[in-house]
């Protein structure tokens, strides 16, 4: 058995990121970049107007007389001499002999007359050609996150193809005999299913779509059957249930028995002691516990590290902070816990129910507080180590 902080290197040490592939600029978002992107063009394209208002070559007076205009996407062609000024529009071109623009809120304007009412400094309210970046320099570094912003920084570059990591398929298992889907009327003995569901959902909240979920009968030769399948035709495998030592969870066995190296076997936490990983060629397996609440655990603790280094974020850590206890809690020693929680500013509150197989605490919270192994009992005004959900 191992303890969290094992476990959770062995997690790392053996993710790797996935092939890199070649994607529309459009369908790249959420994706990391794979290589370093340089600028093709300067950015902004020229000097250009950052207000509307008048385009100035600025002189010692403060009355102006207006010769032309300019709209976005004109050419320039007014030239303007000191004294003079151009009527000009936010992210039009400016004229090359102008060297300021004034708001047109600062102005009085009289046929084609102007006069300063407040008397902006030189170069106010231009954007600089190149300013944000050159052509030929790096716009964004290997590794960098395509959320919106970066996205549309592209696209104002003419970027319409990028380099990414690919995201996995991912495979979710759910086992047991007792198992129905909902919608369906509940008979003596059966429950609904609801880890399968679920860890959809969280892979969808972080952009990992490429999903199919199975639903497997307590049965050793079917299941090493349909391992077989699975190992060969995803690159990730999630399994719920069937992992711990129950005369009919047969998962464990299934999966020495198609190959699979076994690199965590339990771990000293609750909730989720079964936690099971293992890799078999490139493909991980990661067995959770059928309890849902330590499922989800087990999730944001080790199979979210996988994936976002499996899809180029080799940076990934925890996001851990600290917070002030705002009320008691015990636990017994020998075990990692991971409460769930609830914070705000500089406090944290551990939620009832705290079982394992519970998800309504869950529900509320947005972190678990992390209490080590030697921890037994959490005062009231205790700072606390926690670790930040990143679905709110």
């Amino acid at each position: 058995m191992k303890s969290v902080t094992e476990a959770l290197s062995l997690v790392e040490e053996f993710s790797r990121p996935l092939s890199i592939e070649n994607r529309a600029l459009q369908e790249a978002a959420f994706y990391y970049v794979a290589t370093d992107l340089v600028a093709p063009v300067d950015l902004p394209p020229f000097h250009q107007s950052a207000m509307d208002g008048y385009a100035l070559n600025r002189y010692a007076g403060k009355s102006y007389d207006i010769v032309g205009e300019v709209k976005a996407g004109d050419r320039p062609e007014v030239h303007l001499h000191p004294g003079e000024a151009a009527r000009i529009f936010t992210g039009a071109a400016l004229p090359p002999s102008a060297d300021t623009v004034v708001r047109q809120e600062d102005v009085a304007v009289d046929r084609a007359r102007m006069v300063l009412e407040k008397n902006p400094e030189r170069g106010t309210n231009i954007r600089r050609q190149g300013e944000q970046v050159k052509a030929g320099e790096v716009a964004l570094e290997q590794g960098s996150y395509l959320n919106p912003a970066a996205i549309g920084f592209l696209a104002s570059l003419g970027i319409d193809r990028v380099e990414v990591y690919q995201k996995p398929s991912i495979a979710i298992v759910s086992t047991g005999n007792e198992l129905i889907k909902g919608g369906q009327a509940l008979s003596p003995g059966k429950c609904y299913e609801s880890n399968s569901v679920m860890l959809r959902s969280a892979l969808d909240s972080l952009h990992f779509h490429q999903v199919e979920v199975f639903h497997w009968k307590d049965h050793y030769e079917e299941t090493v059957a349909n391992l077989e399948e699975l190992l060969s035709g995803f690159d990730m495998v999630l399994i719920s249930g069937g992992i711990s030592v129950g005369d009919y969870d047969y998962v464990a066995r299934a999966l020495e028995a198609v190959g699979v190296d076994n690199i965590v076997d339990r771990v000293r936490q609750k909730p989720g002691k079964p936690f099971y990983f293992g890799i078999k060629g490139e493909t991980p397996v990661f067995g959770l516990p059928g309890n849902p609440g330590a499922a989800l655990t087990c999730f944001y603790i080790y199979i979210r590290t996988y994936l976002e280094r499996m899809i180029g974020n080799s940076d990934y850590q925890l996001h851990t902070s600290e917070a002030r206890s705002i009320r008691e809690f015990s636990k017994r020693k020998g075990k990692v816990q991971f409460c769930r929680a609830y914070y705000s500013g500089d406090t944290v509150e551990i939620l009832e129910g705290q079982g394992s197989s519970g998800l309504q605490s869950f529900a509320r919270s947005n972190s678990f507080v992390y209490l080590p192994e030697d921890i037994e009992w959490v005062a009231a005004g205790d700072r606390l180590k926690i670790i930040v959900l990143p679905v709110l």
